[in-house]
């Protein structure tokens, strides 16, 4: 996904030769991570439910990159991409209270080695339907993509009078891509000539027999124009994903969700 997003910056950056406007973003964000699941079996009224940060002990915060750049082809019309990152890992043990059964005692015992990384890029295009000397507000349809790899292993053993009676040992690993679409807005208000009130909100929502889910990606920040060319933004910025699955047998669901403030530097060429 990381070398399509490229892709698409490049040729962005070559139909900077014909008429119109090119802008390049450059920032980091600070993020304070969610990540919630659950697990259920309706027939036996069973419910499991994780926490990815108190239970799995996954990085509550970090600093992930981000880079967008957007071509403008006049006032009205413009398409762009952007891309952001947070990469994670934890490792965490769980044993069981002991347990005395038929004169034996029981107990178990678990290591979790995990590893999330998530990368999300959206792709779109943007139609100004407002536009006066202080306020524009343009319209988005796109797709987010979104790029999951995880990497674990469980280790897990049952000891029977202190010795270990049954032991489990499984590594894996998955990459998945999930394209989402979209549509959104975003708008900017002109407090001063040379600040900016900016934000942005996209949403997608899909229901089906077996499977919920939604997508909310929103922002709100304060631009500061320092030359022609060259501006900071300093934004907070909340990302939240979450899928349902159920049927008469099993269901489930994960929320991923992460915000946090931003600081930015775009260009414009």
């Amino acid at each position: 996904m990381k070398n399509s997003t490229l892709i698409l910056i490049t040729a962005l950056l070559a139909a900077q030769a014909q008429a119109g406007e090119f802008s390049l973003t450059l920032g980091g964000m600070h993020n304070a991570t969610n990540t919630s699941a659950s697990l259920g079996i309706p027939i036996l009224g069973a419910k499991l439910e994780v926490d990815g940060e108190s239970d799995l002990d996954l990085t509550e915060k970090s600093v992930s990159p981000y880079i967008k750049a957007e071509y403008r082809f006049n006032d009205y019309h413009s398409v762009y991409a952007d891309w952001r990152s947070l990469h994670r890992h934890s490792s965490a043990n769980f044993s069981s209270k002991s347990k005395h059964l038929l004169g034996s005692k029981l107990d178990a015992h678990a290591k979790l080695d995990l590893t999330l990384d998530l990368d999300i890029a959206r792709i779109g295009y943007a139609y100004r339907f407002v536009s006066s000397d202080s306020f524009n507000l343009d319209a988005m349809f796109g797709i987010h993509l979104m790029s999951i790899k995880s990497e674990g292993g469980v280790t897990a053993g049952v000891h029977k009078d202190d010795k270990e009676w049954f032991r489990y040992n499984k590594k894996a690993n998955k990459n998945t891509l999930a394209p989402l679409p979209n549509i959104g807005l975003r708008g900017s208000y002109q407090v001063t000539p040379n600040i900016n009130i900016t934000s942005h909100l996209q949403a997608f929502m899909l229901s089906t027999r077996l499977y919920d889910g939604h997508l909310l990606d929103a922002n709100i920040g304060l631009e500061y124009q320092l030359t022609d060319s060259l501006s900071v933004n300093a934004s907070y910025n909340h990302y939240e994903v979450a899928v349902e699955y159920g049927d008469s047998l099993l269901n489930s669901q994960i929320t991923m969700e992460f915000s946090g403030p931003m600081l930015s530097l775009e260009y414009q060429f």
